[in-house]
């Protein structure tokens, strides 16, 4: 609070939800006729915030002084159009009219909140990244809605230097206004895990293997996926599993690091005011629109995060792939391939994390029997070749894994009785294997500061296998001559992964044969 010559001014701080910029909402006593006014670079969805501040005030029982009020947004350049600095407004507006000298210290602590007109706080999009800009403005605490504590604490628990940051969630704007005058407050909040993350990621309500008989072949083929974070192209006739496999396969998965956790509440705290417990405790996502999605949807806007960047940490399932737009998979090559995706408008621009692995699943042909030992394909061979044409030669390079799964047990009441008396235990079994495999390679890839044995640049190759110079030349020797470079390199990343999954320090002939037998047939 400041008082200079005579006029009252109060700032209160917020930022903007997607930056670290501090926004100061200050008010101030002027002449005039009585009434609150609003300045600023304000959009219609923020102007009518101060109505709400305003109402909320009055029927929190706050007495506004009958005097002209002006509140400014600062700076003015910034366009402001959020809820959430509904609380700020209020906050400045009382705190100008309080007869007695605050008892808190505005400039320590960012404010972000949606108020109703009956005073309740309300949750507000994006409380993650306020719980990051308050620590990247060196404020002492944020006060947020109680509606948003799980998420912000979630965030506040996964860094050391997170945890010193104050955390006071209020349910009414009464409280907020008696913490002010220095009355107690809610207790900060503790950062704390209730449980253990891995114990979380075991919970039974999350899609896993325990109903699903896999040969070794698909465990081989999960566990490489979930070991070496790898792309991968399910292919095969109607009823053979393939997006049961595919949904199936996060069970496996670790939980993510905390900073691509941050990174993953982050985005997904753009499109929604509270997030899922899933998401909370650090599981994977995993997304799978619809084949008629559009380039925006599954790309994203400037304004809102698309499907590969809700994706990010976990995986991306693109079934019935030959039947998403030529143009939808074309705009993913490069997102694939830096793990970022750039959205640029005429008046915004905006890059976003996007480190998702790729899952997709298709038939061979359109009626989706073409291959099959079951039932006889009728498609002409035109018809064929134009429906696998759909997928392009560019984006089928940036998939590591090509696996056809074949027709399923014709006895199907004996692969019911099958199913029921598989080990329930089988999803744990795997899981265990991938962490083996992930924390055998980890101190390897974090000399080469990568994360998965997938972003091993051509450089690390040599380095990677455990063998000599001459014996990799040898090993190298044994690979089809046709074969480019690329494909060399993603059958070394994956032979690498195969050998983790077996603690091997060296790369096997064998793991490299396995590693072209996913490949597609024209690379191998």
């Amino acid at each position: 609070m400041v008082i200079d010559g005579g006029p009252m001014n109060v700032c209160v701080y917020s930022s903007e939800s997607t930056s670290d910029r501090q926004v100061c909402v200050e008010s101030s006593f002027v002449r005039g006729f009585s009434g609150v006014r609003l300045i600023g670079n304000v959009a219609d969805g923020c102007r009518g915030g101060i109505e709400r501040a305003r109402t909320a005030l009055e029927i929190s029982g706050f007495e506004i002084p009958t005097r002209s009020i002006v509140v400014n947004m600062s700076p003015a350049e910034i366009r402001q159009s959020s809820s959430h600095l509904d609380l700020p407004m209020a906050v400045s507006i009382a705190a100008l009219g309080m007869d007695s000298e605050l008892g808190v210290n505005l400039d320590e602590w960012l404010f972000a909140a949606e108020l109703s007109i009956s005073g309740e706080l309300r949750a507000i999009r994006s409380a993650v990244s306020f719980v990051l800009s308050a620590h990247a403005l060196g404020k002492r605490g944020l006060i947020i809605a109680a509606e948003n504590r799980n998420e912000v604490l979630a965030t506040v628990r996964l860094l050391p230097a997170l945890q010193s940051l104050k955390v006071l969630a209020f349910v009414n704007l009464s409280q907020v206004i008696s913490w002010l005058a220095g009355g107690c407050g809610p207790e900060s909040e503790s950062p704390q895990l209730d449980s253990d993350p891995a114990v979380a990621n075991e919970a039974k309500d999350l899609p896993n293997f325990d109903d699903m008989m896999l040969s070794e072949g698909l465990k081989t083929v999960a566990l490489t996926v979930a070991t070496g974070s790898h792309s991968l192209l399910l292919r095969g006739t109607p009823g053979t599993g393939k997006s049961m496999f595919a949904s199936r396969l996060a069970s496996i998965f670790p939980v993510m690091d905390p900073y691509q956790h941050i990174e993953a509440l982050q985005i997904h705290n753009l499109v929604v005011d509270r997030l899922g417990r899933e998401l909370l405790e650090g599981r994977p996502p995993f997304r799978a629109p619809h084949h008629q999605a559009s380039a925006a949807s599954i790309l994203g806007t400037p304004e809102q995060p698309g499907e590969l960047s809700l994706a990010h940490g976990g995986l991306l399932f693109l079934d019935e792939f030959p039947e998403f737009r030529r143009d939808v998979l074309e705009a993913l090559r490069e997102p694939l391939e830096v793990g970022q995706v750039q959205l640029s408008r005429a008046q915004k621009k905006v890059t976003r994390h996007a480190q998702a692995i790729l899952l997709a699943a298709c038939n061979d042909c359109p009626c989706g029997w073409s291959g099959s030992s079951v039932r006889r394909c009728r498609c002409h061979l035109r018809s064929i070749l134009n429906y696998r044409n759909r997928i392009s030669g560019p984006i089928l390079d940036r998939i590591d894994m090509q696996v056809f799964m074949g027709d399923s047990n014709p006895d199907r009441v004996a692969f019911i009785f099958e199913v029921a008396a598989s080990k329930a235990s089988q999803t744990k079994e795997l899981r265990e294997r991938v962490k083996g495999a992930r924390d055998f390679g980890a101190k390897r890839n974090s000399l080469l500061a990568i994360t998965s044995n997938s972003a091993l640049r051509a450089e690390h190759l040599q380095q990677v296998s455990g063998l000599r110079s001459s014996d990799f030349a040898s090993l190298l020797s044994e690979c089809p001559p046709n074969a480019s470079r690329r494909s060399v390199l993603r059958a070394v990343r994956l032979a690498r992964t195969l050998a983790d999954l077996d603690a091997s320090e060296c790369i096997r002939a064998h793991d490299l044969e396995q590693a072209w037998d996913w490949l597609p047939a024209d690379e191998g």
